[in-house]
């Protein structure tokens, strides 16, 4: 959640902002010397605010600089209590629901409505079975119960934490229309992660298939069509520029450092007139998942997608590396790793020019007793 939020507020890719572990004791805060979009805006007066729902978006991480007003009241433990000697992070109580956090937000909105402002809204209803919404709004969702099937018992149990939330989201708008400034208003809808539900045997997520790096992106406003559906792939490092290029109306601001690209293009109808670029995705939480065998063994994680095809590279353990056509098969059943080695190969090299790999977390089957010691 951090890595990614973090991608989002500064427009680079984690390998160039900093941040690259929401687990551990190194490179999980974003560093000082990144621009942020929020700083951006603050240049052009607007008011800024966020409100977050929980630990992984909180101000431990860095994320509160250039933001006029931060609101995350539902931190209930201190930095120190919620990351243990290991190094794992504890969210504990630290969260709150759609409803606490609209509570808040919405004061703020009336005050703000007739001014210029940046505001950040995380919810995080749609991530784990902690928050589940009262029983009269999961009820219409359940399909099953968790004795008969858990696995659909927690499908439906997210279905309805999505819904929650698009309920709230809806009535955020409906706030802005009653207070005049909806269509003056650029909305950006996105998530940080997918989640497994059981895809690859997995549950939750943490891993880079595309059921936990495809995520969301709605955006309207000023300056862009309404219902169109744009297909060429985009990024989490596109928003920053994206709207920087929709406020200044192409007027000039820096953008010097950023890995994302505007696409108001995209976002008007037109091309981009340029060549596809590669998605890039990656995964340092290993300390997170160091007792599941599954990715004990594989290490960190990397991937990028160019043309439909996907390549995810384990450099600790190369042996488990993977190659997609998503065109064919979208899912990710079938591993081309061998008869389309050429093609992974370029992408491998693609990964290698960017300096993208870092083996700053440990592999635990490789420490020393003397390294356990000291990290100790």
């Amino acid at each position: 959640t951090p890595v990614s939020c973090a991608s989002q507020l500064t427009g680079r890719y984690p390998y160039h902002h900093g941040l690259r572990s929401m687990h551990g004791h190194l490179k999980n805060r974003l560093p000082e010397n990144i621009p942020t979009i929020q700083q951006e805006l603050q240049k052009l007066n607007y008011r800024t605010a966020a409100f977050v729902s929980a630990y992984p978006a909180s101000s431990v991480y860095g994320f509160s600089r250039g933001f006029d007003l931060f609101n995350e009241e539902f931190l209930v433990q201190g930095r120190n209590a919620t990351i243990t000697i290991d190094g794992r992070v504890e969210t504990g109580r630290s969260q709150r629901t759609a409803a606490e956090t609209q509570e808040r937000v919405l004061p703020w909105l009336r005050k703000n409505a007739g001014k210029t402002f940046f505001l950040w809204l995380h919810y995080f209803d749609p991530h784990d079975t902690n928050f589940v919404p009262p029983s009269s709004f999961v009820a219409p969702f359940l399909r099953s119960s968790p004795e008969q099937d858990r696995p659909e018992f927690l499908r439906s149990v997210y279905d309805a934490e999505i819904s929650f939330v698009d309920q709230h989201i809806g009535s955020l708008v409906s706030v802005l229309e009653e207070l005049g400034i909806r269509k003056k208003t650029i909305l950006v809808i996105t998530a940080d992660h997918g989640q497994g539900l059981g895809d690859h045997n997995w549950w939750t997520h943490g891993i880079l298939y595309q059921e936990q790096i495809r995520v969301p992106l709605i955006m309207n406003g000023p300056g862009i069509q309404e219902g169109l559906v744009v297909k060429d792939m985009v990024e989490h490092v596109d928003i920053f520029p994206t709207l920087m290029d929709l406020v200044q109306q192409g007027g000039s601001s820096n953008m010097d450092g950023l890995d994302g690209r505007s696409i108001v293009p995209l976002l008007q109808g037109r091309s981009l007139g340029e060549s596809t670029r590669p998605a890039y995705s990656e995964v340092h939480n290993i300390q997170a998942f160091g007792s599941t065998p599954q990715v004990r063994q594989r290490g960190e994680m990397y991937s990028l997608i160019q043309d439909q095809m996907k390549f995810i590279h384990y450099p600790l353990n190369p042996s488990f590396d993977e190659l997609y056509d998503l065109r064919n098969d979208p899912g990710e059943l079938q591993n081309l790793i061998e008869s389309k080695r050429k093609t992974a190969d370029d992408l491998l090299a693609d990964l290698r020019k960017r300096e993208a790999i870092d083996h700053y977390v440990p592999n635990p089957a490789t420490l020393s007793p003397e390294e356990r010691k000291h990290l100790k």
